[in-house]
């Protein structure tokens, strides 16, 4: 059971990681802003991000039921 909710939540976390990127990636399209204005979107948009992504990337590495090792142990 500790197991099944372990896996559960390495989904979510990904799913998480996954749309954030991907938001990020359509979201801050730079052919209509300025130079200026594309940098301050940028710089606050690290800013806001990057304590909460390294948190994610880290728990979801740090598990021990992680999906991207799995198929290593068996």
């Amino acid at each position: 059971m500790t197991t099944s909710i372990i896996r559960f939540l390495n989904i979510i976390i990904a799913a998480l990681l996954a749309g954030t990127s991907f938001g990020i990636w359509m979201g801050f399209n730079p052919l209509n802003l300025s130079p200026s204005t594309y940098i301050e979107q940028q710089q606050n948009m690290i800013r806001a991000l990057n304590t909460l992504m390294i948190i994610l990337v880290f728990g979801c590495h740090r598990n021990k039921y992680n999906f991207c090792h799995s198929s290593e142990r068996r």
